[in-house]
């Protein structure tokens, strides 16, 4: 049975979502990529609610339309040279940090848990690793971006590692 969502889930997901946005912008995101990024959001949104993730038991998968896309992007990104030369462009130190961006995702996910609007399994309680990132972003920041900063060969090589992680998390 659901319960009402307390005020400060939807608020806190609102202000990480402007958070999120406006990080991506002053990592010299495109404001076209920034706009594909958000109607691709709310396209996925109105997919889940209206209920086209629920069936589960058609083939293929509809959980394909969310992720061969995005897989499909993320190899045409490091792939190809016109995706390296869109990615030379960020900076690194911002995209290191948005992964912190999770710790207040987290805490929303665990209000819609406590609200029984998600199961246990999407949240840190649940053991969704997935904190683990957004705790680290910190730590990782000041490793790479301040304490080796004469050893860019160190943090290089720390980042992938790091970022490798948290794809498989």
């Amino acid at each position: 049975m659901l319960s009402v969502t307390p005020f400060w889930v939807p608020a806190l997901f609102v202000l990480t979502l402007f958070a999120t946005v406006w990080i991506f912008l002053r990592a010299n995101f495109l404001r076209q990529i920034v706009w594909v990024i958000i109607g691709w959001a709310i396209l996925q949104s109105i997919l889940s609610l209206a209920g086209f993730y629920s069936n589960t038991s058609v083939m293929p998968p509809r959980l394909l339309v969310v992720l061969l896309p995005v897989v499909a992007t993320v190899l045409w990104l490091f792939f190809s040279k016109t995706g390296q030369e869109i990615l030379n462009r960020y900076d690194l130190r911002l995209l290191t940090m948005i992964h912190a961006i999770r710790l207040p995702m987290e805490i929303v996910l665990y209000g819609l848990f406590l609200s029984g609007a998600v199961p246990e399994l999407m949240t840190f309680a649940g053991q969704n690793p997935d904190i683990i990132m957004g705790i680290t972003a910190p730590l990782v920041y000041w490793l790479c971006f301040r304490l080796w900063v004469n050893h860019p060969e160190r943090s290089r090589r720390f980042l992938i590692i790091w970022h490798i992680a948290g794809i498989l998390l």
